[in-house]
């Protein structure tokens, strides 16, 4: 077997079914021995490694540092399933008590790249809400943040957080719910979340507002920059109504500014009881939803977009 101080010979009992053709070594279970007959130290220096770089440079770089094993790309690969799929089935999450403050959750998607091209993933996080205190990193521990995220039903990721919401929610309080306005969030929550305030991320209305100045003022470099920054401080201070009024009144001259109106409109019309951005701060609520940005960052970006990654959606999962 593969230990920390190199390849070993043991020899311990080995049982065989010659009816089922299958067979197991009970000395196996109790020293721990993994995927491609390799040792617990082994298994958590080669995971570790495999969290951070492709399978393919996962024996190079064991080699330059020195250890005396560096098994093959099919063994790191194995090692690496076999604890994904153990994690799978016995999580090593605590169930957090139910909090003593406002809680948030937040939803988003992100890109995976497969082997046939990419394919979204969902991100969602669950943390408590604390304005008073900086963000230092025992501030940050006592936020209790949840991260979930999967490769599979955008639904079975919302009815996950959802109900770690309503174990962790304090009684009587509603829920922030922040969402970019993708309709599978705004379902999920609907459907899952009862107890729940929805809240448009206004980064992302940022963006919209600023994709109508520019289609509002095309050639004026002063103007539609200064139309941007007016509406977004009337949002923050008076909510959707002004927006709204006078993207009803703009009667473009071109067809690509008329399109830029009639997409945006019918988007805030939509989006705009989950706009009233005053309330929520008053309420001390969160209005971005930054959080799960950065869960779609470190959850998927820094595991799967490495230089050479490309995943199959079954093994991608554990």
């Amino acid at each position: 077997m593969t230990t920390e101080h190199g390849r070993v010979r043991l020899l311990r009992p080995s049982y065989y079914c010659a009816g089922c053709r299958s067979g197991h070594c009970p000395a196996d279970r109790e020293l721990g021995v993994g995927s491609a007959d390799t040792t617990p130290a082994v298994q958590a220096k080669v995971t570790t490694l495999a969290a951070q770089v492709p399978y393919v440079q996962v024996s190079t770089l064991l080699r330059q540092l020195g250890l005396p094993f560096a098994p093959s790309i099919k063994s790191v690969e194995q090692i690496a399933q076999r604890l994904g799929t153990q994690l799978q089935q016995e999580p090593a999450v605590p169930q957090l008590a139910r909090a003593t403050r406002d809680l948030a959750v937040a939803a988003d998607g992100t890109m995976l790249p497969t082997r046939r091209g990419s394919r979204e993933v969902r991100c969602a996080v669950i943390y408590e809400l604390d304005w008073e205190a900086g963000r230092t990193t025992t501030v940050c521990a006592g936020l209790r943040k949840e991260h979930l995220a999967t490769t599979e039903s955008r639904y079975q990721l919302m009815a996950a957080a959802c109900a770690r919401v309503e174990r962790r929610r304090p009684r009587g309080a509603a829920v922030a719910a922040l969402g970019d306005g993708a309709e599978w969030i705004w379902e999920g929550y609907a459907k899952y979340l009862p107890h729940r305030i929805e809240i448009l991320d206004f980064y992302h209305v940022s963006e919209r507002v600023a994709q109508i100045a520019a289609a509002w003022r095309p050639a004026h470099p002063v103007a539609g920059p200064a139309w941007r920054e007016r509406h977004q401080k009337v949002l923050l201070r008076w909510g959707p109504r002004q927006l709204l009024n006078d993207l009803r009144c703009w009667r473009p001259r071109t067809e690509a500014a008329r399109e830029v109106r009639r997409r945006q409109l019918g988007y805030f019309e939509k989006q705009q009881e989950r706009m009233w951005y005053p309330t929520y701060l008053k309420s001390g609520l969160p209005i971005g939803s930054g959080a799960v940005e950065g869960a779609c960052k470190h959850l998927v970006g820094d595991r799967f977009k490495g230089t050479g990654m490309r995943w199959k959606l079954e093994t991608a999962e554990p």
